[in-house]
């Protein structure tokens, strides 16, 4: 982005697909786009992510990943073992610390 008068950051909260019953830190989180055939609910870990957008020649906007922190439901904390328990954060309070 040689040249670019400023820079554009995004922020994304997408939730990623996880397997297994004892997958530490998922969850069971809303589905952003449960489509016709697809659950209001997904099994997942959701991920909130700071990325830097870019044109890029071929495909057009993308957007390059920089902070990433897992957010983990309150309810599910005590699922953690003590010592590798993260403080409770909300998305929002996340996406800020990133910031």
């Amino acid at each position: 982005m040689a040249g670019a008068a400023r820079l554009t950051l995004a922020l994304d909260d997408t939730p990623t697909e996880r397997y297994g019953r004892h997958v530490q830190g998922a969850g069971v989180h809303h589905n952003p786009c449960p489509g016709p055939a697809g659950s209001p609910f997904v099994y997942r870990h959701v991920w909130v992510v700071l990325g830097l957008l870019a044109c890029h020649p071929a495909w057009g906007v993308i957007a390059v990943p920089l902070l990433a922190r897992q957010y983990v439901r309150r309810k599910d904390l005590p699922g953690i073992e003590p010592r590798h328990r993260p403080p409770f954060k909300t998305k929002l309070e996340l996406a800020v610390d990133l910031m």
